[in-house]
């Protein structure tokens, strides 16, 4: 299997198929990410078992084939890589799968074939139309009542019932509060048994207690307000609070963006992924008169805070692999 993709094309996806892999319970088939390359599409697909994720993108396919990854590992990976192409094969002699960007090669190991179960096709017929975010809207109007105690079935679930003339109730409780709300959607209506569906939530599987995934509606009305003041039709792909740090990662275009935040939405930085043909020529004359004029350049990040402004450089020497991180401000000041 061998093909070239753009990061910018799949990390949203990526993202998603994180959100459904569990990270230490369940067997290991369910903590991969399985990769398939056909014609000139890309095929992401993850399950845990309840849920499954599908997302086709398109792919320069050299080799076609199919691998699994450990998904966690996988997507943290390429989350950090900056835009741009991605070369990823399989080398069969190792059992690696390989990713290469520019002059930086990643190896990790790959799962047994056997391991893949053929995910449930999405059926057509019967399907219905409806706005994601309108959906994300009613979401968030009851999941706070949805309890997150994973052994009571009956209230850890989102109940949708069909009330007639086209209207749908969605309530959620859990035993100690309860929320409900109606909208109307004529053909979703029509589909829904009278007895109405009890979608089961979604528990996040990492216990990892110094990282909290958010939903974008938990954000502080501050930090809502500030990207939609700062950025042009941004896509909110994650949201994670660390401590009393709030990370967000919007895509902009096919820029990538991260924009953090205080526990009240008050601004404190945002990274942003550059290209070298993105940086100032300021900057990039002050990189050139460096006595690191002749390394390698890895990464290149623009950041910026309140206080201060500057474009962040890491280099390697090809020599010795020394690595170094550089900063230079707007005007070519060197930190």
């Amino acid at each position: 299997m061998l093909f070239t993709v753009k990061k910018e094309n799949i990390i949203e996806g990526l993202q998603k198929a994180a959100g459904i892999i569990p990270t230490r319970a369940g067997a290991a088939y369910l903590r991969s990410l399985w990769i398939k390359a056909e014609g000139e599409v890309l095929t992401i697909m993850a399950t845990d078992a309840n849920i499954e994720f599908t997302g086709t993108y398109p792919a320069d396919v050299k080799e076609p084939g199919l691998v699994g990854v450990n998904g966690r590992n996988f997507v943290d990976l390429v989350r950090r890589l900056p835009a741009g192409e991605l070369r990823i094969r399989l080398d069969d002699a190792t059992g690696t799968v390989i990713l290469e960007q520019g002059r930086r090669t990643y190896k990790l190991p790959a799962n047994d074939p056997t391991w893949f179960q053929s995910l449930a096709p999405f059926s057509s017929e019967g399907a219905v139309v409806w706005s994601g975010d309108f959906f994300q809207e009613i979401i968030d109007r009851v999941f706070f009542c949805v309890s997150d105690d994973e052994s009571s079935d009956a209230i850890a679930c989102l109940y949708f019932k069909p009330v007639g003339e086209g209207h749908i109730e969605v309530c959620g409780l859990n035993g100690h509060q309860f929320a409900l709300t109606r909208f109307t959607h004529d053909d979703l209506s029509a589909r829904l048994p009278e007895d109405g569906v009890l979608i089961r939530a979604v528990v996040d599987a990492d216990d990892n207690d110094d990282r909290d995934d958010l939903l974008p509606s938990e954000l502080p009305a501050a930090a809502l307000e500030f990207i939609a003041g700062h950025f042009t039709d941004p896509r909110i792909i994650e949201v994670e609070r660390e401590r009393d740090v709030l990370e967000v990662e919007i895509i902009e275009g096919r820029k990538h963006r991260e924009v953090c935040f205080d526990s009240n939405g008050n601004w404190l930085s945002t990274r942003t992924e550059l290209q070298r043909q993105e940086v100032p020529a300021e900057v990039l004359a002050a990189l050139d008169n460096s006595q690191y004029a002749d390394w390698r350049v890895d990464d290149i990040d623009h950041f910026e805070t309140p206080a201060d402004e500057w474009y962040r450089f890491e280099l390697e020497e090809p020599q010795s692999d020394r690595e170094v991180e550089l900063r230079i401000r707007p005007d070519g000041g060197i930190f």
